[in-house]
């Protein structure tokens, strides 16, 4: 019972050190690779190992597109993916700039100006060469791996009263709806799991 006590404590105190550095999963990454442990291996994916240096570069180039076409705080993104490295990527991505992510959506959406992109797969290597994807015959999409080579991994600058706060949302995921309707679960900040430890995909 006492090593539950600690364990507790433990968590309150890195809780609320995180929340007074508003440190979001964003920054949390950052911080990682500014302690030289960028090259560590942050998510296996099948055969791959993605580091937390090539995260973090998606992540930048995501931010930079969406930033540059004029996504601000308090927008919403909907995703639908798999799961995979580039899913993570992208969602720590939009968080740097604000938006929030909607997750595997549920059967009834409204979305305003839609605007469509597809990705297979996007690989931080400069030997990697994308697939040339279409799926224009199902609706008009943009080439979302094409955008973010145009944009480069540099990071993202965010005006002040832009940024994201470690109590803000940046998740909903919508459950699969195999027990009834698609349930919300809301995603904030600091509720965003610890990318400390790798994760197998």
């Amino acid at each position: 019972m006492k090593l539950l006590y600690v364990l507790y404590y433990k968590i309150l105190f890195q809780w609320i050190k995180r929340r007074r550095r508003n440190e979001t999963i964003a920054r949390c990454l950052d911080n990682i690779v500014a302690e030289c442990e960028g090259d560590r291996i942050c998510f296996y994916f099948g055969d791959e190992k993605w580091t937390y240096k090539q995260i973090q570069a998606l992540s930048f180039r995501v931010a930079n597109h969406f930033q540059e076409i004029g996504l601000k705080k308090g927008d919403s993104v909907g995703l639908a993916m798999t799961n995979r490295p580039e899913m993570a990527a992208i969602w720590i991505g939009l968080g740097r700039i604000g938006p929030c992510l909607k997750s595997e959506m549920g059967n009834e959406v409204t979305i305003f100006a839609p605007i469509f992109y597809e990705l297979e797969r996007f690989m931080e290597d400069p030997k990697w060469i994308p697939e040339n994807q279409d799926f224009t015959h199902l609706f008009p999409t943009i080439d979302l791996a094409a955008c973010l080579f145009k944009v480069g991994p540099q990071p993202t600058s965010v005006a002040k009263d832009q940024e994201p706060n470690y109590l803000d949302p940046i998740l909903y995921l919508f459950t699969s709806g195999t027990t009834g309707i698609p349930k919300l679960l809301l995603v904030a900040m600091d509720d965003s799991v610890s990318l400390r430890q790798p994760h197998p995909l």
